[in-house]
């Protein structure tokens, strides 16, 4: 049910559930078409194309190193991925803080034209590593 107030996160367009499984390999998470989070309550808000991936590591082996990323594609599954933006997740902070990531669709679109979907891509390696995402795209309030 979604809130009566609105932009909380019980109406976010969740990407990526807290409880899905490790990940323990590189990843890539669809956000949807571009300039449109499909599904999401909140989706005529977000006119000029600009949201927010909001998310929070959890279950974090210290010995891994993780970087996040906004990719675009032609393909659905986000399939021969164009990079635009990085995070790297501190492993020491990830699960105690919200990371930000402030996107613009209009400019993803400009720099990829051909691209149609667009996601995170997780580049996750050093010696076993295991991360827990949880991700939500949200509209910028505050941006």
């Amino acid at each position: 049910m979604n809130s009566v107030n609105r932009f909380v996160p019980d109406a976010a367009y969740r990407i990526r559930a807290a409880d899905a499984a490790a990940l323990t390999a590189d990843a890539v998470i669809s956000a949807g078409e571009l300039v449109s989070p499909i599904g999401a309550p909140w989706n005529d808000a977000v006119k000029d194309g600009k949201v927010v991936v909001f998310m929070q590591g959890t279950a974090i082996v210290a010995t891994g190193t993780y970087t996040v990323s906004i990719v675009t594609s032609a393909n659905e599954d986000l399939s021969s991925a164009q990079t635009h933006q990085s995070l790297v997740i501190d492993p020491a902070v990830a699960t105690s803080k919200w990371l930000e990531m402030l996107v613009d669709q209009v400019s993803l679109l400009k720099a990829d034209p051909d691209a149609k979907y667009w996601g995170i891509a997780l580049d996750i390696g050093g010696t076993t590593p295991s991360i827990k995402v949880e991700a939500y795209v949200l509209p910028p309030v505050g941006h």
